[in-house]
């Protein structure tokens, strides 16, 4: 059936005339039939916008000019002529469709309209406009009267989704069209259920109206399974120089670009329930790409594009609108070549349509919920610099981890969370102080165990002073068990369970100094022992995570063991281990001769283990401090990649992907 143009009002304007102005009604109208465009035009006429009129009217005055006021021509088709009139004895507007001077003379024209306006008056279905009534007028013109509806269809909606621009563009989301679809397949399968095939469903006859009503419109070319068919006996000339898509009549029956491939062929006898499936899956295809599933072309070449199967993924011919792969495989099924492929019933292809859009609901209520706790954390981080911030900081964490465990592309809470984690608490909590502290005792324990090692290497070089010569057995094993004591006292900080409380680290220096001080009895305090006494303050400051007291105090003894002795032996207080003779400087041991081989090989080895044992533990102090650098590095590189770039400079513009919205 040819189009009726409602003038060259855009789309969705006419809906909201301003007040006071009534839109004009159009008159013009093309050639066969007017069935679907005559509702389109509806949409666009003149409403009554006044409230309901119970006053009662007579019912005497039953005649038809009595009965129904003309308003107004709505459209003009080769069958008939549809009005606008007032129904004086009901009191409503209604459309009245009354055929044109000498069709009721036509047998097969009179016959197709009132087949026309009975099947579709039994069809009594929500979303299928009623039929009120069926007869002859005083000039014996066939009529009959039908429910006056107002909206869009989607043909016109599909534009407005084209235009960002539009005023309405927001008002028909995805959502919403996906709904009316899916409430349309369930007109179309109770009219099959009644035996009736539409035969020619298109978005110009599916309209939306403004408070949910959805109308399946023009049943005139529709098939009644077991029933003669009027319209096959009727000839079809294909023209093949129009871009057009208009309903044909004849061996084709439908609009080329929505009918089936066995339609699109003539094959009238296959044309069954399942054509109108395919029909239906062009149209969910055109509204969640707003592209055509076949190009408008010439009628030959649509036709032939029919019979060879369109490709009917949205992933391929639009990419850029990343439509649901859910969708995606609806289409795909709904239009397949073969009908045999095909969903069997419109029911079907609406309970596939259900299930998405369940899931879409939950996805919508998941992002609710995610929106109001990422509000209850941005509330609770308002609270983290302050007293009890680290409550503050907890409670924002466990709101925010429910945001994005319910919406995991949920920026503003990954913005969030960035902002929570990167807040500097006044305080640390004491559980983290608790978990610190454990850390630091792990870490004191193996180095206390490494410092056991140390000390027994010391005891290793012990037999070369015995080879050197003793000058004081007794000095000798008083420094021998000094030193043991020292690895003693390690061991047990080492292995056993204790704290490193403070009394327990100056208990570390202590005995480590002690042990300092012993050594210079061998070659003086000023030989070997500035050495011994600086790698010693490195290691304990290092390995055992000193505080800035304990700092100080191994500092100060690191002095104190080189300088007290070497100003005591000076003053003369302490024997003096040092002569100089002739520009010579003498070592004067105290304990051990120097004989040659003995003390050169006992320097040499202390002094590698001077060299070595401090490197080794400051060297694994480093490494450790190092690792947890590049971790704390990985975990600051982590939290950057958690949102866009953007984030960083406060504007987001998130992509489309970011967020699958199924608006």
């Amino acid at each position: 059936m040819s189009t009726i143009k409602s003038g060259n009002t855009p789309p969705g304007e006419a809906r909201r005339p301003p007040p006071g102005m009534t839109p004009p009604v159009p008159t013009h109208a093309s050639a066969p039939t007017i069935e679907a465009e005559h509702y389109q035009t509806l949409a666009h006429a003149p409403k009554s916008e006044g409230l309901v009129d119970a006053t009662p009217a007579s019912l005497r005055h039953t005649d038809f000019n009595a009965r129904y006021e003309h308003r107004g021509v709505l459209g003009e088709g080769g069958m008939g002529e549809v009005r606008l009139c007032k129904d004086h004895v009901i009191g409503r507007e209604i459309a009245l469709k009354v055929s044109l001077p000498g069709i009721g003379s036509r047998s097969d024209m009179g016959a197709r309209f009132i087949r026309e306006a009975r099947v579709q008056g039994q069809l009594e279905h929500p979303s299928i406009v009623p039929v009120h009534d069926l007869g002859v007028a005083p000039d014996g013109s066939q009529y009959f009267t039908m429910k006056r509806i107002a909206g869009l269809t989607l043909e016109q909606i599909i534009e407005i989704r084209k235009d960002d621009n539009n005023a309405l563009h927001e008002e028909y989301s995805r959502r919403r069209l996906l709904t009316a679809f899916s409430q349309a397949c369930l007109a179309i399968a109770f009219a099959h259920k009644k035996g009736v095939v539409h035969r020619d469903l298109k978005p110009a006859n599916i309209m939306l109206g403004e408070f949910g009503e959805v109308n399946v419109l023009d049943w005139g070319v529709a098939r009644v399974r077991g029933a003669d068919d009027p319209n096959a006996s009727i000839d079809m000339n294909l023209p093949d120089d129009t871009a057009q898509a208009k309903t044909m009549d004849g061996s084709i029956m439908g609009t080329p670009g929505y009918i089936a491939p066995e339609q699109a062929r003539g094959d009238l006898a296959d044309v069954d329930d399942r054509s109108d499936v395919y029909a239906l899956g062009a149209i969910l295809f055109e509204l969640l790409t707003l592209e055509p599933l076949i190009a408008r072309d010439k009628v030959q070449a649509m036709l032939l594009s029919a019979i060879s199967g369109a490709d009917a993924r949205p992933s391929v011919r639009c990419p850029k609108l990343e439509v649901p792969v859910e969708l995606e495989e609806i289409c795909v099924r709904a239009t397949a070549t073969d009908k045999a492929d095909r969903y069997e019933t419109p029911r079907e292809l609406h309970e596939a349509i259900e299930r998405f859009l369940d899931g879409d609901r939950d996805l919508a209520r998941r992002r609710e919920l995610a929106e109001q706790h990422t509000k209850n954390a941005e509330a609770a981080a308002e609270y983290i610099s302050g007293p009890g911030g680290d409550l503050a900081r907890a409670r924002a964490i466990h709101e925010l981890q429910s945001a994005l465990a319910l919406d995991p592309g949920n920026q503003k809470a990954v913005q969030t969370m960035m902002k929570v984690l990167g807040e500097t608490l006044q305080e640390i909590p004491p559980e983290a102080e608790k978990e610190l502290d454990d850390a630091l005792v792990r870490r004191r324990r193996i180095n206390s165990r490494l410092a056991t090692g140390a000390y027994i290497s010391c005891l290793v070089v012990f037999p070369y002073v015995f080879w050197a010569g003793l000058k004081s057995p007794l000095a000798a094993v008083s420094f021998a068990m000094l030193i043991a004591v020292a690895g003693g006292y390690t061991a047990w900080t080492g292995f056993g369970n204790t704290r490193f409380n403070r009394s327990v680290q100056l208990g570390a220096a202590f005995v480590a100094f002690a042990v300092v001080l012993m050594a210079g009895t061998l070659f003086g305090p000023l030989i070997f022992t500035p050495a011994f006494a600086t790698a010693t303050v490195l290691v304990f400051i290092v390995q055992m995570r000193a505080d800035r007291f304990l700092q100080l105090v191994a500092l100060c003894a690191g002095i104190l063991v080189v300088v007290v002795p070497a100003l005591l032996q000076v003053t003369g207080v302490l024997p003096a281990p040092y002569a100089f003779q002739n520009g010579n400087m003498i070592v004067l041991p105290g304990v051990t001769n120097l004989a040659e081989a003995p003390a050169l090989t006992f320097l040499i080895l202390t002094s590698a283990q001077t060299l070595i044992i401090p490197a080794f533990m400051v060297g694994r102090a480093v490494t450790s401090l190092t690792e947890a650098e590049r971790r704390l590095f990985l975990h600051a590189y982590n939290m950057r990649h958690l949102v866009p770039d953007e984030a960083t400079t406060g504007s987001v513009s998130l992509p489309p992907a970011a967020l699958t919205s199924r608006n």
